[in-house]
Order: structure tokens, then C-alpha cells, then sequence
């Protein structure tokens, strides 16, 4: 029994990363002794895990998550450890024969900012090829997929701006085109997500962010409309190689994985996209170059 003023802190952290990879109970022990440390004692609830809903973009998002407790007996104020900069506060002392029970809950990225003091749960970071958490050929496919799912979106994102730029008319009408090749693009990619019954999500890709970025900081500094028309060219025959390159990898995985139903969906991408570049490249030197020189 707490007989002094007492604060219950309540915490709802996610029980998967952003990608749906379940957070491993190690993670969750050693906040569970961070806040012991902090509280002076700490509760989690890891094994009958809630659910939360969450508004993000006006879609509602779901998580299944755990609830980790700590007492504060004494008036304490946060200005780093688990709130970091997100948020400072305090929790008064206050009199009373039972002691308070406040509950506050907060979501994950309020209460963990980037320099938080107290251990992050995983988050879904840009892993490249070489991680530990790849160990089978099927991660590295799901992983890839995931990859290029991303990157196909940023290019959805991206590619109103390149229509908008571009002068010539058959350069315009290709971006235009390929906007809505994109989108079908995405919607196959969601297909193969579920007929190898894994999550449709994205990873980060730092290449196609990369790529896309330097395309916009180009085509920014370019004045003469004859040469920016050059320069969105090379950018996005840039996003076709790299997603031809994808798109080849994924599918000698998946007829490797016996998946040749996935290898076939995918196909239709990787055609679509050399079919792209191919054009782009014809329209560059039978015309764009020459106007730009």
C-alpha cells in the first residue's frame, strides 16, 4: 500500500515498429529498469497487449500496444529523461490520506523525441543490404519489397511537380503517364504484399530519397526552360534505373522462392519501367538535347 502522494505515469508503447515487426521483449526490459531507476519502481503489461487507434493523415491507423507503469511519490519534474524536449511538466505534490492516482498517456512520438535520455523502442529505420536483421533470402525479399513500395510512393508524391516543370509537350504528357503507370504500380506491389502474406508497408529508402532530392535542387537552379526539360530527363531516367534494378532483384528472388505468382505481378512493373526509360531516352536525343545545346 502507497500511503504517501503518489503519480501513476502510464505509458502505451507499440508492440510492433512501424513496418510491423514485433519489438522484442529485450527492448521492453530495459525500459522497464530505466524507469525503475527514474520511479523508483515500474509495471509493464506485455502479454495482454491493447489496441490503439490512432488519427494520422485523416486515415485511422491501428496498433497493438503495451502498457508500462512507474510511481512517482514526490512532485517531479520532467524536463529530459523519458520526455526529453517534447514536453516538460510536473505532477504537484498534493495532500491526501490515499494518495492521487494520475494516469497520463502520451503517444510514442511525444514522449520520444530524437535526444530523449531514456532507450528508444526500434524504430523502422532505412536498413541497407547488409544487416543483421536480414538472414534469409525471403527477408531480403520482403525487405526489398518493402523498399521499392516506399519508393514508388515518394515517386507518385514527386511526380506532379516534374509535369508541372517540363515545357515540351510530349515530355509533359509523359510524366503525366507515368504518374497513373505509378499508381497501378502500387496497387500490384500491395497485391504481391498479399499473396506472400506479409504487410503492405514501406521502409525508408535514403537512395530514392536521395535521387528525388537532387532532382529538385537541379531543376531549382536551372533557368532556361530548354535545359531544365535536359535535366528532369536524366532525373527521372535516374528513378528508372533504380527501380529497374529493384524490380530485377525482386523477381529472381521470388522464382527463386518459388513465388513465380509474385514473380509474374511484379514483371508488369519492371516492364513498364524499361518501357520508361526507353522513351525518355529516345525523346533526350532525338529532340530535348538538341533544343537544350
Amino acid at each position: 500500500m502507497i500511503s504517501s502522494p503518489s503519480h501513476l505515469v502510464q505509458i502505451l508503447l507499440p508492440k510492433e515498429t512501424g513496418q510491423g515487426r514485433p519489438i522484442g521483449k529485450e527492448w521492453f526490459d530495459g525500459f522497464l529498469e530505466e524507469l525503475t531507476g527514474k520511479f523508483g519502481g515500474a509495471t509493464s503489461f506485455l502479454r495482454a497487449p491493447g489496441q490503439g487507434l490512432w488519427q494520422s493523415g485523416g486515415a485511422t491507423e491501428k496498433d497493438r500496444i503495451a502498457v508500462v507503469e512507474g510511481w512517482s511519490r514526490a512532485s517531479t519534474t520532467f524536463s529530459g529523461g523519458p520526455c526529453g524536449n517534447g514536453w516538460s511538466g510536473s505532477f504537484p505534490r498534493r495532500r491526501s490520506s490515499s494518495g492521487l492516482r494520475k494516469s497520463l498517456s502520451y503517444s510514442l512520438g511525444t514522449l520520444f523525441p530524437s535526444d530523449s535520455l531514456i532507450g528508444k523502442p526500434p524504430q523502422e529505420e532505412a536498413m541497407g543490404f547488409f544487416t543483421k536483421d536480414i538472414k534469409t533470402l525471403n527477408d531480403l525479399f520482403v525487405h526489398t519489397l518493402r523498399d521499392i513500395y516506399y519508393a514508388e510512393q515518394q515517386i507518385a508524391k514527386n511526380l506532379p511537380d516534374m509535369v508541372s516543370k517540363a515545357t515540351d509537350a510530349t515530355l509533359k504528357n509523359g510524366f503525366e503517364k507515368h504518374l497513373d503507370e505509378t499508381k497501378n504500380q502500387i496497387s500490384r506491389l500491395e497485391q504481391v504484399f498479399q499473396m506472400h502474406g506479409v504487410q503492405a508497408k514501406g521502409i525508408d529508402c535514403p537512395a530514392i530519397d536521395g535521387i528525388l532530392k537532387e532532382a529538385s535542387d537541379v531543376a531549382g537552379e536551372v533557368d532556361d526552360k530548354d535545359v531544365l526539360d535536359a535535366a528532369l530527363i536524366a532525373a527521372a531516367q535516374a528513378v528508372e534505373h533504380y527501380e529497374i534494378a529493384r524490380y530485377g532483384a525482386l523477381i529472381a528472388w521470388a522464382k527463386m522462392l518459388g513465388r513465380g505468382d509474385c514473380a509474374s505481378v511484379l514483371q508488369q512493373n519492371l516492364d513498364e519501367e524499361k518501357l520508361t526509360n526507353d522513351k525518355l531516352n529516345t525523346l533526350a536525343l532525338r529532340n530535348v538535347n538538341k533544343k537544350a545545346a
